[in-house]
């Protein structure tokens, strides 16, 4: 069924959008311009499906470099062009209402007005399809390291300084290869957190699952405190337990509905984990919460990790610290503070608070399509301090 709907989809915007910008601006020779704007596109996606197909086979070649950014721009142009379908549609009504009430002005008025629309119409899939082309380049290359502070009057003694580092859904694929991988973690280490925590879809291409592997076995004692790692829903949507069975096998730990201690003393600190939760209701989001918090006591300072921010509402219900999610990738393009892609949940991105408790939406160290604005790439590195809220 997805399939069927994403040909459907791409089948408007490559055909009826090559017809709706031929047809509006009145192009001489339309015929010779419509193929020609179907062939463009056909050819970006003919090599962006080659790439995808044949990633792994070809890493590392000379030719790698190429059909990577081939791919980036190819799924960049496709956007901004299905950007320009859906302003094509209301400026259509626009000049069909236009030229209705031509009859009314001289031979003269109508030619001018008509060559003012055409020039104003080539302008929309112009901007369209070269932004998204900037835009998916850019995406691809902007990776922020924020730090974040966060402050308590009081902290157990294991956590006065600590500092902890987030990635989140890096999606190793099409467009975040190992590569890419090996980027980032020279990043995480050149910031010297105590602790790595990955927040789930780590992965998408399960042909490099054993050489991320071997990356993530060399990463883990390079950090004090090591790595540890909950699921996200593209794990399940991959192949889960291929997923579960190479990752028990390493060193990184597994958190699936279940909780660490940190450290021990009259006020310990623990780390728990939920799976992903499915059930938008909020009851199945509870019930792992519960299972995850099963042994951690009550006093407890408890630093939770959730890949669906969802479960940041949870968490506040049950006075927990500090949440850390991700999921959304921030909504990746955003125009002022409202995400332009659904997101599904008011916590899509940065820090949410509710008194003394974090909670904090990780934008997405990676994604599964590279175009971004206003809402780049992000590795977190948070510090517990303690002082004035």
């Amino acid at each position: 069924m997805f399939k069927i709907i994403a040909g459907t989809i791409v089948f408007l915007i490559v055909f009826v959008n090559s017809y709706l910008i031929v047809r509006l601006t009145k192009v001489a020779r339309r015929a010779l311009w419509f193929w020609g704007l179907v062939i463009v596109q056909i050819i970006a996606i003919a090599g962006a499906t080659y790439y995808q197909m044949a990633q792994v086979q070809i890493f590392d070649t000379a030719l790698y470099g190429f059909w990577k950014h081939w791919t980036v721009g190819s799924y960049g142009l496709l956007l901004g062009l299905g950007v320009c379908f859906a302003i094509m549609i209301p400026l259509a009504l626009v000049v069909a209402a236009v030229n209705w009430r031509a009859h009314k002005t001289t031979e003269a008025e109508q030619a001018s007005r008509r060559t003012f629309l055409r020039n104003a119409l080539w302008a929309v899939p112009a901007v369209t399809a070269g932004g998204g082309v900037v835009r998916a380049y850019e995406g691809s290359k902007e990776l922020e390291i924020n730090h974040i502070d966060l402050v308590f009057r009081s902290l157990p003694e294991y956590l006065k300084g600590y500092k902890l580092a987030q990635i989140s859904d890096v999606h190793i694929g099409p467009f975040v290869d190992l590569h890419d991988f090996d980027k980032i973690t020279e990043a995480v280490l050149a910031e010297k957190p105590d602790r790595l925590v990955i927040t789930g879809d780590l992965i998408d291409e399960l042909d490099w699952l054993n050489p991320l592997c071997g990356r993530l076995e060399e990463l883990f004692p390079k950090i004090p405190d090591g790595i540890d790692y909950i699921l996200g829903n593209h794990e399940y949507f991959k192949n889960l337990p291929l997923v579960l069975e190479a990752f028990s096998k390493i060193s990184m730990r597994m958190h699936r509905n279940s909780s660490l201690r940190l450290s021990g003393g009259s006020w310990p600190v623990y780390l728990a984990g939920v799976e992903y939760s499915f059930d938008r209701s909020g009851k199945q989001r509870e019930v792992y919460l519960q299972e995850a918090l099963a042994n951690v006591p009550s006093e407890a300072f408890v630093i939770l990790l959730a890949h669906h921010p969802d479960f940041i509402e949870n968490a506040f219900a049950h006075d927990i610290p500090v949440t850390l999610s991700g999921h959304t990738h921030g909504g990746q393009i955003v125009v002022g503070d409202t995400p332009l892609v659904p997101v599904g949940t008011p916590y899509y991105k940065g820090m949410y608070r509710d008194s003394w408790k974090y909670g904090y939406v990780n934008k997405g160290t990676g994604h599964w399509f590279p175009v971004r604005y206003n809402c780049p790439r992000e590795i977190t590195i948070f510090t517990f301090k303690e002082g004035k809220v």
